[in-house]
């Protein structure tokens, strides 16, 4: 892995387009929200390599068998860090936990292949290829986990905000033990819904069509839903790589073309550095816990 870091472009949580303060505000509440858990999936050097990348933002958790996948797994895990090269059942141990424990859960490809992974045995959201850097395996990681963590908050919110309201249209005759109860669950809901404005907060508009797209369940399948997705696709599409930062859908010139491929309805390629970023596509993909 390159581990040099000079001249690499800003992209994942303050893209440059972005002013000094606006840095400084989003970097600000991200800190007050909180480590996110992130589990590596590697072989031991490299999952070294980036515990030691991510150790000052990240609560880090290290796998390299289907039992310490399944020891190490919880409902905080936020982010999987996966090398596409790992064995199968590896992945596959991944994805069930993933869907069992932290349905919220993003998950990155890491790979040492220079072409776009098309079948890489688990779903994913962002796929890093060497030469990777500190900064944009961080920033990847940041993105991703304020988004996981949106989402599990936003079920949790609503979840607190429907007891509180259940309890009180309940009960014909409240006592005070009701009224303690739902007092509490109403403070609860309103600590979460402080959350979710902190994590909006930091946010670009890449964010939040992810964080919508994946809130949204859809079952359509067939020639004309694929169409539809497209389309949907292509307006969801990120406006940079998150690898390198290379604007995506401006022309470029010198073989970049307007900075991405389509690998799909819901998959680009960089032109540029070859990372491949994808959202589930709603015909294809399991969605509706992602």
């Amino acid at each position: 892995m390159d581990t040099d870091e000079g001249g690499t472009r800003e992209v994942i949580d303050e893209p440059a387009r972005r002013a000094s303060t606006g840095k400084a505000a989003a970097s600000k509440t991200h800190n007050s929200l909180g480590k996110p858990t992130v589990l590596i999936l590697d072989e031991p050097v490299r999952a070294e390599l980036f515990e030691m990348w991510l150790e000052s933002g990240c609560q880090i958790r290290t796998a390299n068998t289907k039992s310490s996948v399944t020891e190490q797994f919880d409902q905080s895990i936020t982010v999987a860090l996966v090398r596409n090269e790992a064995r199968k059942e590896l992945k596959s141990t991944v994805e069930r936990q993933i869907a069992r424990r932290s349905p919220f859960c993003r998950t990155v490809i890491t790979t040492n292949e220079h072409v776009e992974i098309l079948f890489p045995g688990i779903e994913y959201d962002v796929c890093l290829s060497e030469p990777t850097t500190k900064r944009s395996v961080r920033e990847t990681v940041g993105r991703l986990a304020r988004r996981a963590q949106y989402q599990a908050t936003l079920r949790r919110y609503y979840d607190f905000s429907l007891r509180a309201a259940s309890l009180e249209v309940s009960q014909g005759r409240e006592t005070s033990d009701d009224e303690d109860k739902r007092e509490t669950l109403v403070a609860t809901a309103d600590r979460l819904k402080d959350r979710l404005e902190a994590l909006r907060s930091t946010f670009d508009a890449d964010d939040l069509a992810a964080v919508k797209q994946s809130l949204k369940h859809e079952s359509d399948f067939g020639r004309e839903a694929t169409r539809r997705n497209r389309q949907k696709g292509e307006k969801h599409r990120p406006d940079v790589c998150v690898g390198c930062g290379l604007e995506w859908g401006v022309e470029h010139g010198g073989g970049l073309d307007e900075g991405y491929r389509r690998l799909g309805a819901f998959a680009w390629k960089c032109t540029d550095c070859g990372t491949v970023q994808n959202i589930p596509d709603p015909s294809h993909r399991r969605l509706a816990h992602r």
